[in-house]
């Protein structure tokens, strides 16, 4: 995927939760178009699937762009149900997918893309970072500086290092007619397929 052109930020989202708990953690990161952190976020909430959660991820970003004055924004999720959502008529979650075009509209409509997983890498290492368990919920929490635990996907991503994944078979035959999304753990066939994807800022 092409870096965004020079004096644009670019938002990455994550977001995951525990099916027995309902509880979800999303994250964000703000980088500008050399892909210099800018500001990150993660934010913990109760009684969530994981669209909710996805869209909740995005939501939370499109708020800080706007109390940071960063108009010139393209934001990526690595969720392409949920950009459908977003940009199409969705009965589901419609108060916050709501919200999001509303915000959207006061940030001058930014570009909303689908990013495969491993480019989306540096939110997924923040995501996966804490445990939504012993996290306070319903805080924002700002990071102002890069962290060390996501510095070396930071690096990777800067210069557009590969890393494969193993994808059972049968999860993209049973996801191909109903989500765009791969689900995080499907039972079923053992047979791989290997993948990749070129990370860019």
């Amino acid at each position: 995927m092409a870096p965004p052109t020079e004096g644009t930020y670019k938002l990455n989202t994550d977001a995951s939760v525990k099916i027995n708990s309902g509880r979800g953690k999303v994250s964000g990161i703000f980088r500008y178009h050399r892909g210099d952190w800018v500001i990150g976020y993660t934010k913990v909430f109760t009684h969530v699937d994981v669209y909710q959660a996805e869209l909740l991820a995005i939501l939370e970003g499109l708020k800080i762009a706007i109390t940071h004055h960063l108009t010139s924004l393209e934001i990526n999720s690595d969720s392409a149900t949920v950009i459908s959502m977003i940009t199409s008529d969705y009965p589901r979650y419609s108060n916050t997918v709501a919200e999001c075009r509303y915000l959207m509209r006061e940030l001058g409509t930014p570009t909303l893309r689908y990013t495969c997983r491993e480019q989306n890498s540096v939110a997924d290492v923040m995501e996966r970072s804490t445990s939504v368990d012993n996290a306070p919920f319903d805080q924002l929490h700002i990071l102002r500086v890069t962290l060390l635990y996501v510095a070396q996907a930071m690096v990777a991503d800067k210069h557009g290092v590969a890393f494969p994944r193993r994808i059972a078979i049968v999860n993209i035959v049973n996801n191909v007619n109903t989500s765009p999304t791969l689900s995080n753990s499907v039972g079923g066939s053992t047979d791989t397929l290997q993948t990749s994807c070129i990370n860019a800022t």
